[in-house]
């Protein structure tokens, strides 16, 4: 089996010109009168859906439409009955890509995951930077029962470099650990956004998106290769685009049989805009044959960033974004001092000064003052020149020169790298090193810019109320809550959600949780999550260039549980 992946792009959810819900021909006419009326998609994700898996089911009366849903085994909910195109009785329609799939609630045990890795990361050993290599070496290193795990590789250095490699980064591991080669051009490292867990007849069953889109309609041609790899055995071929980090699976506290699905509203821009949020819920419940949904749209990005299960205690852990944390504030200008070294500019040490000012003589002035600093940084740190190894810096010059001074091609294409590799691996690493430094630096200083701006005093950000409605809510159906620490990002401007400490992951009573790198502000989080989680192992996760990617840690693993 062959399938492929590719790093998260930040994930920019689409303005879109949506059709309006059209009746097309009457695809069907049942004995009973009931008509079929197929649901127009979205322009913008033409591929989204099967061709007309989604209909409006249409008779003169409820009683017609709810008999025949009787027959099919669908539910039936009387409030999504609507009058339309000359019917007096109209309910949304679907059909579950396969009958008696039912997804695997958390509470089940993990038996192993799929994932992604960067052939850089592996094979050529670039420095870790809290990709997903690192997190699962990370997280592997803390489990000692055996697991399956299956790991994408894209094809840009040969395989014979596979074996070793994996001695090198899974050294003694009692896991065992299955590579395969990709044939895209890129690498997905989140598993959990294309493999959903389920089980038919008792029988373990692993479902995937028709597309799989991460907010850009161009994607789903690029992640197309990955798809079609999963088209036997255990696998099954979602009728329906979705991302699986917007699903959650929990049974109901009241009733452990129930399951209840949790689900965003990522998935709507694909082909659900048009429906009412119920009649979206309903499709959505159909297909992973759930008993109930709970409807997390329209707070931030993916659930899992907003919430995660305890399914073990009943609990649900929710974000609770942090508010004018001053240990914060010194935490991230220490971070960027530190990354940026003796290039550090003076700018660094006024925005110092203007939050210390801030803490000790609260006002509006003082707000203004490190709201300026702010915005000077984000105009000096881009100009900042990478900071550059003189012998890294002449090795490449000099193998250019020696071996592609007429075509850079010859060098940096995937048949030079692999050239590279052969002729001198020392280079290659020291010089993939400099790369990521510098995409780090170009990536992360405005993310921690752009958290010094959301604590600031008198910033308003609707998502605080919603969380808080969300653990209300949660508590009425009968969960506990636990609240967890959630770094903001201001999403208005740039679409990054922050630093979610709900994106962990679950393991038995190991709670993996993904680090930013934010020195003394960021561990006293983790004691507080520890203090709120008696009985639980917090563990830190370096995730930095995962959470930089808008993911974490449960973004990485595509769960595969016993059912």
């Amino acid at each position: 089996m062959k399938f492929s992946t590719t790093r998260r792009p930040v994930a920019v959810l689409l303005l879109c010109t949506w059709f309006g819900a059209a009746a097309v021909a009457a695809q069907d006419r049942t004995a009973g009168g009931v008509e079929f009326l197929r649901i127009e998609g979205v322009r913008e994700f033409p591929e989204a859906t099967e061709p007309g898996a989604i209909q409006y089911a249409c008779a003169q009366n409820a009683a017609t439409l709810s008999a025949m849903y009787a027959e099919k085994g669908l539910p039936f909910l009387p409030e999504l009955v609507r009058k339309q195109k000359g019917f007096k009785a109209c309910h949304i329609y679907y059909e579950p890509t396969v009958p008696g799939f039912r997804a695997l609630s958390d509470d089940r045990p993990i038996t192993g995951f799929v994932s992604g890795i960067h052939p850089n990361d592996f094979i050529a050993d670039r420095k870790p930077v809290g990709d997903s290599l690192s997190v699962i070496q990370q997280v592997l290193g803390h489990i000692d029962r055996p697991l399956d795990v299956t790991l994408t590789v894209v094809a840009d250095y040969p395989q014979s470099e596979w074996e070793a490699a994996l001695r090198r980064h899974f050294p003694d591991t009692p896991h065992h650990i299955q590579l395969v080669e990709s044939a895209a051009q890129d690498t997905h490292p989140w598993g959990q956004d294309y493999v959903k867990a389920g089980a038919v007849d008792g029988e373990l069953r692993l479902m995937t998106p028709r597309r799989l889109y991460e907010g850009r309609a161009a994607d789903g041609d690029k992640f197309e290769p990955l798809l079609n790899a999963f088209s036997s055995g255990r696998f099954i071929r979602s009728k329906l685009s979705w991302e699986g980090g917007d699903l959650q699976f929990s049974r109901d506290p009241k009733d452990p049989s129930k399951l209840i699905l949790l689900f965003g509203s990522t998935i709507r821009d694909y082909w659900g805009k048009q429906l009412k949020p119920r009649e979206f819920g309903w499709v959505l419940q159909v297909e992973f044959g759930a008993d109930a949904v709970f409807d997390l749209s329209g707070i931030g990005p993916h659930t899992d960033y907003l919430v995660q299960l305890l399914p073990a205690d009943n609990a649900v852990m929710v974000s609770q974004p942090v508010r004018q944390d001053y240990d914060l504030y010194r935490s991230i200008v220490a971070e960027l001092q530190a990354m940026y070294g003796r290039r550090a500019p003076r700018e660094l040490e006024a925005l110092l000064a203007a939050l210390t000012l801030l803490q000790t003589s609260p006002g509006e002035e003082s707000g203004v003052e490190v709201a300026r600093q702010v915005a000077a940084l984000h105009d000096k740190l881009p100009a900042i020149v990478p900071a550059v190894d003189p012998t890294v810096d002449a090795g490449v010059i000099a193998y250019i020169e020696a071996h592609c001074s007429d075509d850079l091609d010859n060098c940096f294409s995937p048949d030079g790298r692999r050239k590279l590799l052969v002729e001198n691996r020392e280079l290659l690493r020291r010089a993939l090193d400099v790369l990521i430094d510098a995409e780090a630096e170009q990536t992360i200083h405005w993310q921690l810019l752009d958290l010094v701006e959301a604590q600031l005093p008198g910033m308003i950000y609707p998502i605080d109320d919603k969380l808080d409605r969300v653990a209300q809510d949660l508590k009425s159906r009968g969960f506990k809550v636990i609240r967890v620490p959630m770094l903001y990002g201001d999403r208005r401007t740039k679409a990054w959600p922050g630093m979610a400490y709900a994106n962990l992951l679950v393991f038995e009573k190991k709670l993996f949780v993904p680090n930013y790198g934010l020195g003394a502000a960021e561990e006293g989080y983790m004691n507080l999550m520890r203090k709120r989680l008696p009985g639980y192992e917090v563990i830190p996760v370096s995730a930095r260039m995962g959470v930089a990617s808008n993911g974490g840690v449960h973004c990485v693993f595509g769960l595969l549980r016993e059912p």
